[in-house]
């Protein structure tokens, strides 16, 4: 089961998962990275 917001975590992790999406994300990418869904696909529901 999936849920609208992330579980929070410590502010130093959070800093290091951001420092090592900025080599593979662009700019604009990188607070998301992949767990941003563009589009709605029911298939990802069931």
């Amino acid at each position: 089961m999936a849920f609208q917001f992330a579980e929070e975590i410590a502010p130093i992790q959070l800093v290091e998962s951001l420092a090592y999406d900025m080599q593979y994300y662009p700019d604009k990418d990188i607070l998301t990275g992949n767990t941003l869904a563009s589009e709605f696909d029911p298939e990802w529901i069931m």
